[in-house]
């Protein structure tokens, strides 16, 4: 026993002698370089103290620690950096860190429900926001070959397996999982390109049915 923690914090376990496999450009996360060497801290412990703490462990879904290493070539899934921005520093001033977040994107399975699917982009309407994809749908399954794919969005809103809603950080809960009863955002579009690239476009307030494919406003994405 080392002591108590009063409150929540955020902590990982890294190992430098090993390389998460599911980013395709490592190099991409130069500036936060540990994020690519972390590993499941649940590894870490034994017996009943493991079990203690899986028993307090929101997520029920394997790997019991979660996964943020999405990509897989060629396909949706996984991060995405805006084109020309340098991955996940953004090309921004070191002495000025504001906003490098603006030019990331991922779309991946939710971090305690898997079988949903959330898209979180740097810049929706010049927010920061994250989404759960109306539907099941699987962003592994698309690739260059499947045209373009068309995302409704929903607000975020998690609920627990009594249908009660549940606030980030709020305590222990069973069944947490997205809602798909929230109310619309928008639709997004998404077309895989060659050469791990993205053609992404933005549509606030429309409906899939609305949009027939993209304008001038789409933007290419890389890793």
């Amino acid at each position: 026993m080392i002591g108590y923690i009063a409150t929540s914090y955020d902590w990982i376990p890294v190992d430098t002698q090993n390389t998460l496999s599911g980013f395709i450009h490592a190099e991409l996360y130069k500036s936060e370089p540990w994020k690519i060497h972390v590993f499941d801290p649940f590894t870490l412990y034994s017996g009943e103290l493991k079990n203690q703490l899986l028993a307090k462990n929101l997520r029920t879904a394997e790997p019991r620690a979660g996964k943020i290493d999405y990509d897989q070539p060629g396909k949706l899934i996984g991060n995405w950096f805006r084109q020309g921005t340098g991955g996940y520093d953004g090309n921004v001033n070191p002495s000025n860190l504001e906003r490098y977040w603006d030019g990331h994107l991922s779309v991946a399975p939710d971090y305690l429900d898997p079988t949903s699917t959330d898209v979180s982009i740097g810049n929706w309407n010049g927010i920061a926001k994250q989404f759960v994809v109306r539907g099941p749908v699987n962003a592994a399954d698309v690739s260059a070959n499947s045209g373009i794919a068309k995302y409704e969005l929903l607000e975020l809103k998690y609920l627990t397996a009594s249908g009660k809603q549940w606030v980030d950080r709020e305590g222990y809960a069973v069944g947490v999982h997205p809602a798909q009863d929230t109310s619309l955002v928008g639709t997004i579009a998404f077309q895989v390109l060659s050469g791990e690239k993205l053609k992404v476009e933005k549509f606030p307030g429309k409906t899939a049915s609305q949009v027939s494919g993209f304008t001038s406003n789409a933007i290419v994405y890389e890793r």
